[in-house]
């Protein structure tokens, strides 16, 4: 019978962010065999922070409350975009624009 798993970094990288060895091998920079051994003995706890940032992380700048960042992607409710898409998209680069000039002229004419 195999041993059960019930580290902290396994309980991480398998129920809350819900990805495969190979997957979490990919994203540490590390190979299949040192995950595995991370999911039966436990891992530095960067590894598993960075799982998680990787998973879902808020933007955090006044503005994009409900924006995150999340598998690769941005995200607002329903809505994503990948790094292809936001080129594409005319109408989102020129939101992007007309924001960024908004906090440049915020820096340059303090209160």
């Amino acid at each position: 019978m195999a041993k059960p798993r019930n580290t902290s970094f396994y309980h991480t990288r398998f129920n809350r962010v819900k990805i495969s060895q190979a997957k979490a091998a990919e994203i540490l920079g590390c190979s299949i065999d040192e995950v595995q051994k991370y999911d039966d003995n436990g891992a530095p706890l960067m590894a598993e922070r960075l799982l998680l940032l990787w998973d879902q992380k808020a933007v955090g700048v006044d503005g994009w409350q409900g924006w995150r960042f999340s598998r690769g992607t941005l995200r607002y409710g329903r809505l994503q975009w990948r790094p292809d898409n936001i080129i594409n998209d005319r109408r989102f680069r020129e939101a992007l624009e007309l924001d960024s000039d908004r906090l440049i002229r915020a820096f340059k004419n303090p209160c």
